[in-house]
């Protein structure tokens, strides 16, 4: 999962983080917020996801479009050759389009996605603000996003803030992201809370 130049998610590390985000002890852990994205998407829209890495949510979304597309967007081409070979392999190359972009910048059309999903990535970024701007720009009118992250208020969102490199923004507690969110134009945001993260959805 990497959004940024000089990405610890790049070279070596980016390869040992592309074997650990597919280790399948994820499943139980990000179960809900996958079951999330499953139950909104009916099969036609166009999906963003912000980060995708390996592909741990877009290969399952891929696998329920029926006419439409994800965008895998990553900065990291070991992230995004790991995921390439999944898409081959599976049979996902009409429903899959890979991205090696920032996610400030992410190259698509405005107003041009249904779905924008994103999961454990503004803790990461030195500008989040940027990333949700964009966020807003390409998203469809009606369209929807989902967002999972570290709760900056949990004991779990608390020792990520202790690590996190000068440059990242760190966590956001619920009500800060439901801010910046508001901030950005969109409407009808709720925040789940999940131990240690918690899930914001919102629409344009």
């Amino acid at each position: 999962m990497s959004t940024r130049e000089n990405s610890e998610w790049t070279g070596i590390r980016g390869k040992i983080g592309a074997w650990l985000l597919d280790n399948p002890l994820r499943k139980r852990r990000e179960a809900r917020f996958l079951d999330l994205v499953l139950e909104s998407i009916r099969g036609n829209e166009t999906v963003l996801d912000v980060g995708a890495g390996s592909g741990f949510f877009s290969i399952p979304v891929a696998q329920k479009l029926k006419t439409g597309s994800v965008v895998c967007l990553d900065l990291s081409p070991e992230m995004l050759a790991r995921l390439q070979k999944k898409v081959e392999r599976l049979g996902l190359t009409d429903r899959v389009r890979i991205a090696q972009s920032e996610a400030s910048s992410s190259g698509l059309p405005g107003e041009s996605v249904d779905v924008v999903i994103s999961n454990a990535v503004l803790h990461e970024l030195p500008n989040p603000k940027a990333v949700l701007k964009e966020i807003a720009r390409v998203l469809k009118p009606g369209g929807s996003v989902m967002i999972k992250d570290f709760n900056k208020d949990s004991l779990q969102g608390k020792i990520v803030s202790l690590f996190h490199h000068k440059d990242e923004q760190g966590p956001f507690t619920p009500n800060e992201l439901k801010n910046c969110l508001t901030e950005m134009g969109l409407r009808d945001i709720k925040t789940i809370p999940i131990k240690g993260s918690f899930i914001a959805t919102a629409r344009k």
